[in-house]
């Protein structure tokens, strides 16, 4: 059996397919099972093992030049001879609504059969199966009537699931392992918080050399400790070793809806409160614990950081507008390492990223379906769009709503009131 499942559109939708991917490849587990998307979002299963062989094209829409236009319009049709050549049994266009040139495009591979949604306007394939699906289920839960167009009874996934490669779980666990930073710096600023808690060699050196002094009459013998040369080295030594814990939540700013977009005043009013009303008396190593208090409240601050997260690039972008600007200026109006603000390059980096995280807030869009796959908890702002059939298809899925339908009503300190809380109930 050979299947081909199109989903050629944005990356949260390509997310949503997944337990569409899951049931047939259970209920199929030798079959041929491929996917075709298009070259933004198709690297999104590179590594999924349910995926037999990932096939993309770019969209000539994306391009301002006329001759790579040509050129994406050339390499679509090499593409659909390829397509068509592999002889498949059944085609699944994956979308709930009817679509006229994904349908032609299912017709040009000339399969036995194509499932897709209804037409009551455009002619289909005689061998076209329209499948009804009901539009007030989540998004996730209407793909998944393709499943039982097939006769697949079996329970839909509980939620979304997306596969790192090995490679990039080492990566994640050097980068969680990094990400304490450097606490010589300073950590956070009282303009932006009332707060003046900075870690200095000045204030903390005198401290260690009486703390060794003091361990030296009682044992000769020198310690790990003692043989780490600066201040951030010991007291990232004292946190590591005991097995401190690290909460890490990132903050993903980027959408493409004007109404799910907010301003860079509410994502630093929001930064600002949440280093207000965020704990900072975990217990800390016993050593730290001789510090003065504001070098300990320093420390235990460090222990929930803010990751800044955005799609890169210029506004001006045609393919996927990117946020660099407003993540710059976001950067710049807080104290230098503040904000984790390393910029994710590609799709799969993003993926990393998000894995390293312990919740995810930002608007709705394809990031936040991708961390929902991904098994991280989220936290999803909406403005115009219904949550009901948006929000992440997972069990770890929360979200905010507007008052108004637009983000710009949705206040920031609402928001961070609604992270602390969610903190509590994920940790």
């Amino acid at each position: 059996m050979k299947f081909l499942i199109i989903r050629n559109d944005n990356i949260g939708d390509l997310a949503c397919t997944t337990p569409l991917l899951q049931l047939l490849r259970d209920a199929y587990p030798q079959a041929t099972i491929d996917v075709l998307g298009n070259s933004y979002n198709v690297d999104l299963l590179r590594y999924d093992p349910r995926v037999s062989r990932l096939w993309s094209y770019d969209k000539a829409k994306h391009f301002h030049n006329p001759w790579q236009k040509i050129k994406a319009w050339l390499s679509k049709t090499v593409l659909l001879g390829r397509l068509r050549i592999q002889h498949y049994d059944t085609v699944i266009i994956a979308v709930p609504l009817f679509n006229r040139r994904t349908t032609r495009l299912a017709s040009l591979i000339k399969p036995k059969v194509i499932y897709g949604a209804p037409s009551e306007q455009y002619h289909v394939p005689k061998n076209y199966h329209p499948v009804s699906i009901n539009h007030q289920d989540p998004h996730a839960l209407q793909v998944v009537t393709y499943a039982r167009a097939l006769g697949i009874q079996a329970p839909a996934p509980e939620s979304m699931t997306l596969y790192l490669s090995e490679e990039e779980k080492s990566t994640l666990l050097s980068e969680r392992a990094s990400i304490l930073g450097d606490l010589s710096q300073p950590i956070i600023d009282k303009h932006s918080v009332n707060s003046s808690l900075e870690l200095s060699r000045t204030t903390l050196d005198p401290l260690f050399k009486g703390i060794r002094e003091q361990n030296n009459l009682e044992n000769k013998n020198t310690t790990a400790l003692d043989r780490l040369s600066s201040t951030s080295e010991k007291v990232n030594y004292e946190l590591r070793t005991a097995n401190y814990e690290l909460t890490v939540i990132g903050l993903h700013i980027s959408a493409r809806r004007p109404k799910q977009q907010w301003s860079l005043k509410q994502w630093q009013q929001l930064i600002s409160e949440l280093l207000r009303l965020l704990p900072s008396d975990k217990q800390l190593p016993s050593s730290i614990s001789h510090l003065p208090s504001s070098t300990t409240a320093a420390v235990s601050s460090a222990s929930i950081r803010l990751r800044l997260l955005w799609s890169p690039g210029s506004t001006e972008n045609l393919q996927h507008p990117g946020d660099d600007l407003l993540a710059s200026q976001l950067v710049a109006s807080f104290p230098p390492g503040l904000l984790l603000a390393k910029p994710t390059t590609h799709l799969r980096s993003l993926m990393v990223a998000f894995s390293g995280c312990d919740l995810v807030v930002g608007p709705d869009g394809g990031a936040m379906h991708i961390a929902a796959g991904l098994n991280v908890p989220t936290l999803t702002l909406f403005g115009d769009i219904d949550p009901l059939i948006w929000r992440p298809y997972s069990k770890k899925g929360y979200e905010i709503v507007s008052p108004s339908g637009s983000l710009s009503d949705l206040s920031p300190e609402e928001v961070a009131k609604k992270i602390c809380s969610l903190l509590l109930k994920i940790s």
